[in-house]
């Protein structure tokens, strides 16, 4: 690193170079405060970095250089049928770090013979595997490394449609409607016959306090057999005499 005292005042700049491409510190170098924040690292960003330090009369790099290494585990980018006249080409591009495997599987034949190349001579973390196809089936490609696994199937399967899911969600919510309307149907029966218990109750309970706190009750006839020759007149006097019965009222 380059820690020049005597002209640090006199530093203009402080870059980080790879390759041809300089990245600008956003440090502060007279504090030598020199590092370089990368942020969103991709694969593509492993290499070797150099920092320079700019004077007005001068400039300086370090080295050797600081090297990044970006790793990553493998993944398919694309699963494609070639645009050929027979269509009979399936193309897997997988990426990572390190360089991914790529194997293929048919559900006719299991596991299948590619030809693999890489995208870009420059670009040794992305991987291009192609094979042919001569029967209709299901294709797998597998991407790994050891760092984690990937795969893919041709044709893609079909998940449900938007009309489906729709559906769906109105068939659930026309059940759960069905469900309270049942449920309140029920607990408006089960308190109507509550409710009527209660007021039989209430009735019944009124009736009988009425019966007993009543004086002036109903009153009881009572028939009773007199001998005319016991009796005075005196005696038969207040009561009406009818074919040897008398009536009397009885509290």
């Amino acid at each position: 690193m380059y820690t020049d005292e005597q002209h640090r005042g006199n530093w203009k700049r402080v870059l980080w170079v790879r390759g041809c491409r300089a990245f600008l510190s956003q440090r502060r170098p007279r504090h030598r405060e020199l590092s370089l924040l990368v942020s969103k690292l991709w694969l593509n960003d492993t290499g070797m970095y150099f920092c320079r330090v700019e004077l007005d009369y001068n400039k300086y790099q370090s080295s050797p250089g600081t090297t990044l290494n970006v790793t990553g585990p493998a993944r398919i980018i694309s699963l494609s049928q070639k645009p050929v006249p027979d269509n009979s080409t399936l193309e897997c591009v997988a990426v990572g770090n390190p360089p991914p495997e790529v194997t293929w599987f048919s559900s006719s034949n299991g596991q299948e013979q590619a030809a693999v190349k890489k995208a870009d001579p420059q670009d040794k973390y992305t991987i291009r595997s192609s094979i042919r196809i001569s029967t209709k089936g299901v294709y797998t490609c597998r991407a790994k490394n050891s760092l984690g696994s990937h795969m893919r199937v041709f044709p893609p399967s079909k998940g449900p449609t938007a009309l489906t899911l729709w559906l769906s969600v109105l068939a659930g919510l026309l059940l759960l409607a069905g469900l309270v309307v049942v449920a309140s149907l029920l607990w408006m029966k089960r308190r109507g016959a509550s409710l009527k218990m209660d007021i039989w109750c209430f009735q019944n309970r009124e009736r009988q306090k009425t019966s007993m706190s009543d004086p002036n009750g109903e009153q009881e006839l009572v028939y009773v057999d007199i001998d005319h020759s016991q009796s005075s007149p005196s005696t038969r006097a207040p009561h009406r005499e009818e074919n040897d019965i008398i009536y009397s009222d009885v509290n």
